[in-house]
């Protein structure tokens, strides 16, 4: 598996499901000011201070960002 950053790996994931995953790839996907760098801190503090996300994207953003570590840990 080729290693893709954080904004790659959700698009590629999610996009077009219809889970909160889904939800979160499709914003991100139309967000042209969505942090591409692969800092969490950078896309936290974006959600936070930027979009005012609400505490649930949030806390997909953070299930998710879990999930990247571990997969990418093999890619």
């Amino acid at each position: 598996m080729m290693k893709l950053n954080f904004y790659h790996w959700v698009i590629k994931s999610f996009l077009g499901h219809d889970a909160p995953a889904g939800a979160l790839a499709y914003d991100m996907s139309r967000d042209v000011y969505f942090p591409k760098e692969n800092s969490y801190d950078d896309i936290y503090d974006y959600l936070v201070y930027q979009r005012e996300a609400s505490q649930e994207f949030i806390d997909i953003f953070k299930s998710l960002w879990t999930v990247y570590c571990r997969v990418m840990a093999y890619a």
